[in-house]
């Protein structure tokens, strides 16, 4: 369309307005240095191209079309296409609503796990697209948030908010809690000693599955003979166990460590294992 008014311009009415040349000019330049820095992500199909493109257009079209007087079918014509332009965009724009509320889902959530491990988290924990479930984050840092966060204040869900919040929150929070506390097992092979006294101990196992309350600090599990056990925590998810650990094979001692934090939410230990398995405070 500007190829055609253009050249009806020069054949017309020979030369362009003053106002055309500068915004000819940007427009140009602004697709120019696009195309040379084309990359995954940079397409120019890209929003944040097509917004600065069309604006270009815009201000090349007002230039050509100085001094015309369109009818009254062209304006219905270009209304018409308006309407179908808007309608469409809507669409894209709902999504973008959708994708940015569910970037700020996980952003509150992955932080809000940061502010509850801040007395024991790495400074330089950083939450990458594995932990936080997003690559959004991957520039957050523990020791330059918690920082901003005493200066500027949290954009974290609190404890209360986050056990409120949706569930794929709630599971994102204690995934980053498993890695940012950091929750850890040590296992002893061989640890499991036969005929031992267990009492004060759950026992759990024996093919079913158990969610077994747990209080920070040590706690100790110790997995009679037989294949290996797997053992999974969750706090603020419900109805399934996003924590995964390394588990234990048969026979063995394990030491399951959970550092306090600022929440008083509790833990839930699942153990999966044929043989019997007995869970027992550390002493």
């Amino acid at each position: 369309m500007i190829i055609a008014l253009g050249y009806r311009q020069v054949r017309d009415r020979p030369g362009f307005s003053p106002g055309f040349w500068p915004a000819a000019a940007a427009g140009a330049a602004f697709w120019i240095l696009m195309a040379f820095n084309q990359s995954p992500g940079r397409d120019a199909s890209a929003s944040r191209y097509q917004y600065g493109g069309a604006i270009f257009i815009v201000l090349i079209l007002a230039n050509l079309l100085q001094g015309e007087r369109l009818t009254r079918r062209a304006l219905l014509c270009g209304a018409a296409v308006t309407a179908v332009a808007v309608a469409l965009n809507l669409v894209v724009l709902r999504q973008g609503r959708d994708a940015l509320l569910q970037q700020a889902l996980l952003t509150r959530s992955a932080t809000a796990a940061i502010d509850i491990s801040r007395r024991t988290v790495d400074p330089e924990f950083q939450l990458n697209p594995e932990i936080a479930g997003t690559p959004t984050l991957v520039d957050v840092f523990a020791g330059r948030y918690l920082q901003a966060v005493d200066e500027y204040g949290s954009p974290a869900y609190s404890a209360a908010e986050l056990a409120a919040a949706p569930e794929q929150a709630r599971r994102r929070a204690d995934i980053v809690l498993g890695q940012a506390l950091p929750i850890s097992t040590d296992t002893l092979l061989g640890g499991y000693a036969p005929g031992a006294e267990h009492s004060g101990c759950t026992e759990a196992g024996n093919g079913a599955r158990s969610a077994l309350p747990l209080s920070p600090g040590s706690t100790a599990i110790d997995v009679a003979p037989g294949p290996h056990a797997s053992f999974s925590l969750r706090r603020f998810a419900e109805g399934e166990f996003p924590v995964a650990t390394e588990g234990a094979p048969g026979g063995s001692a394990t030491t399951l460590t959970i550092p306090a934090d600022t929440a008083s939410q509790q833990w839930y230990l699942q153990i999966v294992a044929r043989q019997a398995v007995f869970v027992c405070p550390a002493g």
